[in-house]
């Protein structure tokens, strides 16, 4: 679920995606910053692929996917995942561009 007034989303027009996620890494939410992309606190989260029985589901549920917080004078986006794994995930494209140009004016 995408926080569509945050800078890191400009540009996007649905609320919701979906996303890769691989491994065993979650970011807790984020209370001085944007959660500008967390996992739904109900309804399925899997769309495709393996999941560990109930550990994926506690892991990721209500958890951040991408955070932005401020950091002196600029700005530091942390994304759970590889956000262009493999060149072939193009979902987060328009963030990852947003992350690099438009993260010194705000």
């Amino acid at each position: 679920v995408l926080d569509l007034t945050n800078w890191v989303t400009f540009g996007m027009e649905q609320q919701r995606m979906p996303v890769l996620v691989g491994g065993g890494s979650a970011y807790g939410l984020s209370r001085d910053g944007g959660n500008v992309a967390v996992f739904p606190t109900a309804g399925p989260l899997r769309r495709a692929g393996f999941t560990f029985p109930e550990n994926s589901e506690r892991l990721l549920r209500g958890s951040a996917f991408i955070i932005q917080e401020k950091v002196g004078a600029g700005n530091v986006v942390m994304f759970t995942n590889e956000p262009m794994f493999r060149g072939w995930w193009r979902a987060l494209d328009r963030m990852v561009l947003n992350a690099i140009l438009l993260g010194t004016g705000f």
